[in-house]
């Protein structure tokens, strides 16, 4: 559990970011828990070595306009 500041690489079953919490770095782990507040920046890999998965999403600002004709 990080409820402070850590810069580095973490290897684990669970890492849980807290609020005000904040990682710099890469974590390897099974389960990412962030909570509201908490902060990482880095790379993420699960346990296995694969990659998580990722999907960009819009903000409801950045849908694009349509044109009703």
């Amino acid at each position: 559990m990080v409820s402070g500041f850590f810069e580095g690489s973490i290897e684990s079953d669970v890492v849980e970011i807290v609020s005000g919490g904040k990682i710099v770095g890469k974590i390897v782990c099974e389960d990412l828990i962030i909570e509201q507040k908490g902060i990482f920046i880095g790379e993420s890999l699960r346990k296995n070595g694969s990659s998580i998965d990722t999907k960009k999403v819009n903000s409801p600002e950045q849908k694009p306009e349509q044109n009703a004709k």
